[in-house]
């Protein structure tokens, strides 16, 4: 997969909220003070600056191509006016910014993006750019342990052949401290071992002699005899770490995946009597109450899409690592009371944050779906901080465990949790992408059929919905 350099990316991002805040910054903090974040203990931050920004910036291109293409300014309708707080308004009750990175697409067909950790030098027996520390799909792959030391162990520098030299070998890390002894060995050829002291190979037997130059790393080696082929000479040394030009560096990158977005749309009947009906009543107009039902309905949707990916990546987390599976059984044993009993359900809790961090290599549980049963469980956790408002149709904020949101819904089993990790601080650290090609748009109010009677109004979105590391979902089934 190709790299990105993820400073570049982050500076990038940074700018453009820095841009978002400036250019919509009054209805960006109209959503920071809506209800749904100050009421329910749900943060607002830059990302979300970002998010909303980036939707309301993908809708200003949309408004301007129907303005410069040959369709009519008019075919826009009130939209315009109320788009704005549509999407607004999507976003907020929508859980999928809380459970995915969200990211933009040029095109239907994208690429989005993802954190990888790299080494940055050949060094400790770790290639440059080849080898992995942390890759985003599989967790860590190799510690960066030795790499960081300025102790090298064991550094393979080449095999012998069947002369007895001599044969110049080079330390790969550079240069190299000459005030402690340096161990230097030919495994497969018998007694070549040995140590360096004041530039010279100091040994026992007398297999071999040598020397090294401590700036350069050269070392020189001539054996008594000739030895048999595919001996492996191997030295352990320190680099001086005062005087080197650079020490090691690990590469933070990002890796890349497709993804295609699909539409999403919904419509709703509006009858002329029906408005009149509502007007006279509520003192309201039937077709904004029509599309704020609409914004609300697709949100649902929205959010019901990242769910399901949640529970699709639980499935494969289960499949790769098996025996880590977590259940809690709701039947209270005699000897303890209930509530006594239902303390003991946080162990549960921290076996889902352990294992993330086990298989993921890093994180912890920050994020958690359930059902409707496992809510009430999590509700008499002492940490438990029920939200004051639930202003979505589907999926809500229903609390907080230990700081941690709890999105209640229907669209997970009624006694599953589903736990997770997403970095709230980088768009590139998630279990799952929400990518968005077209944000939320309407229509105007249109005719339906030929009956003059009835009009409709709809709303669509274009976009994806994928995960990206099961190792950061972790599954609890609670039992009888």
């Amino acid at each position: 997969m190709p790299k990105i350099n993820e400073e570049v990316k982050i500076l990038e991002h940074e700018a453009k909220t820095d841009n978002y805040l400036k250019k919509y910054g009054a209805i960006i903090d109209e959503v920071a003070a809506s209800p749904i974040f100050t009421k329910t203990g749900r943060d607002f931050g830059r990302m979300d600056a970002y998010n909303l920004g980036s939707q309301f910036e993908e809708y200003s291109k949309y408004e301007n191509w129907v303005r410069e293409s040959s369709a009519s300014a008019s075919d826009l309708g009130t939209l315009p006016v109320i788009a704005m707080d549509l999407l607004a308004t999507t976003y907020a009750v929508s859980v999928a910014p809380l459970l995915s990175s969200i990211q933009t697409l040029g095109d239907q067909q994208g690429i989005i993006y993802f954190k990888q950790v790299s080494f940055g030098d050949t060094r400790a027996n770790r290639v440059a750019d080849t080898d992995v520390w942390v890759d985003p799909f599989q967790g860590i792959q190799k510690s960066p342990e030795d790499y960081a030391s300025e102790k090298v162990d064991n550094e393979v520098l080449g095999l012998t052949t069947t002369s007895p030299g001599p044969y110049t070998l080079t330390c790969k890390s550079v240069p190299v401290r000459s005030n402690i002894p340096i161990t230097f060995k030919c495994e497969g050829v018998s007694g070549a071992e040995g140590v360096f002291i004041d530039g010279k190979l100091m040994t026992s037997g007398g297999a071999f002699t040598g020397d090294i130059n401590y700036t350069s790393g050269v070392i020189h080696i001539t054996f008594a005899s000739a030895p048999a082929a595919g001996g492996v000479f191997m030295v352990t040394y320190y680099q001086d770490f005062e005087k080197t030009s650079d020490i090691p560096a690990i590469d933070t990158t990002l890796t890349s995946t497709n993804v295609m977005a699909e539409v999403l749309a919904l419509k709703q009947l509006i009858t002329t009597f029906k408005a009149y009906q509502f007007n006279r009543r509520f003192g309201r107009v039937a077709e904004d109450e029509a599309l704020m039902d609409l914004a609300g309905a697709l949100a649902d949707v929205e959010s019901h899409k990242v769910i399901s990916v949640w529970k699709r990546m639980a499935d494969l987390i289960e499949r790769l690592v098996p025996n880590q599976e977590i259940t809690f059984s709701r039947t209270t044993p005699t000897e303890y009371s209930e509530y006594e009993y239902k303390q003991s359900f946080r162990y549960a809790l921290a076996h889902a944050d352990s294992y993330i961090n086990l298989n993921s290599g890093r994180g912890a549980a920050n994020r958690y779906i359930a059902g409707h049963e496992a809510c009430v469980f999590l509700q008499s956790l002492p940490k438990f901080v029920k939200s004051a408002v639930n202003l979505a149709v589907g999926p809500h904020v229903f609390g907080y465990y230990d700081g941690a949101p709890v999105i209640r819904t229907r669209y997970v089993d009624t006694n599953e949790i589903l736990c997770g990790y997403l970095n709230p601080q980088s768009p590139f650290e998630a279990p799952a992408v929400t990518a968005t090609y077209m944000p939320v748009f309407i229509t105007s109010t249109m005719q339906m059929g030929t009956n003059p009677l009835q009009n409709q109004r709809a709303i669509a979105s274009w976009k994806a919905f994928k995960g990206v590391v099961p190792q950061f979902v972790k599954r609890i089934m609670l039992t009888d």
